[in-house]
């Protein structure tokens, strides 16, 4: 009796994950139709996918780079910098892509991170989020990273850095993430989440994740005076050198682009599948 009541629970949960797998196929379809003259107008935000069966976990490392920051902090800057003893104030991360880049971030730093609202309802992310709130009742507090982008792409160019990270003029921690796959875009859109969180749940595929980080940062006169002509404000001074070594520290293109072409982006890409949907039907 106790084997028919296992054998038939097995069922069931075989048959709702196919069920899932085949809705959650269909539902992102949309992201899987290539049209490569739409595509080219959106180069930041394209995916490129080709779904198979390969591995399953994301390794994550980190690569550190001894940087030379003489470019921007003048040719004697490591002799006059002095480095707080609590470390950086905050860790900034360029070439944020998707929802793993917080846990990956969290495995090798502990750090702390300010998420919007919304991502408490998120499987696994949300409990993350919860245990954070922890934190402020502990007083534990944490280092806190910022993803300076200020929204996700697709990892293959660095965008513009919004003001919040560097306003302070405090010492930061560079990093880019890098994710290497040959098999699936690791990048989740604000379309289509929770069907692409579930596909790349079940999905078997080849992908790591690599963190570049660069030594901290402590901006100086000498950024804000030899670099003046970057911005009529220090923060766009600081966030243009920070860019410039995600840049040349990774080999990512820089690409000024504006969140509104994302958003632009991920309509034209909802209309189509509707589109395709209705005609279907």
């Amino acid at each position: 009796m106790l084997t028919i009541l296992f054998i038939s629970i097995f069922v069931l949960q075989t048959a709702f994950g196919i069920y899932l797998f085949e809705k959650s196929w269909k539902k992102t379809q949309p992201l899987r139709d290539i049209d490569q003259q739409f595509e080219e107008k959106y180069p930041a935000f394209r995916r490129r996918d080709r779904w198979a069966l390969t591995a399953l976990t994301i390794p994550v490392k980190v690569r550190k780079v001894d940087f030379d920051y003489s470019e921007y902090l003048g040719q004697n800057y490591k002799e006059s910098q002095i480095i707080p003893a609590h470390g950086p104030s905050a860790i900034v991360a360029g070439g944020h892509t998707c929802f793993a880049d917080t846990i990956a971030m969290i495995s090798k730093y502990e750090c702390n991170f300010a998420a919007k609202q919304s991502l408490e309802h998120w499987p696994l992310l949300g409990l993350i989020v919860n245990r954070m709130k922890l934190i402020e009742k502990t007083g534990q507090y944490t280092k806190l990273a910022i993803y300076p982008e200020g929204s996700t792409a697709n990892g293959e160019f660095i965008l513009p850095l919004k003001r919040g990270a560097f306003l302070s003029n405090t010492s930061i921690l560079p990093i880019i993430l890098n994710y290497k796959s040959n098999k699936i875009s690791i990048a989740k859109d604000s379309i289509y989440q929770k069907w692409l969180l579930f596909l790349s749940s079940m999905e078997f595929f080849d992908v790591s994740c690599e963190i570049i980080e660069c030594p901290i940062f402590i901006p100086n006169d000498y950024l804000y005076q030899k670099h003046k002509n970057q911005g009529q404000e220090k923060w766009e001074i600081y966030a243009w050198a920070i860019r410039d070594i995600y840049s040349k520290a990774s080999g990512k293109q820089k690409l000024d682009v504006p969140l509104k072409q994302k958003l632009e982006y991920e309509n034209l890409k909802k209309e189509m599948g509707q589109s395709k949907r209705t005609k279907g039907e």
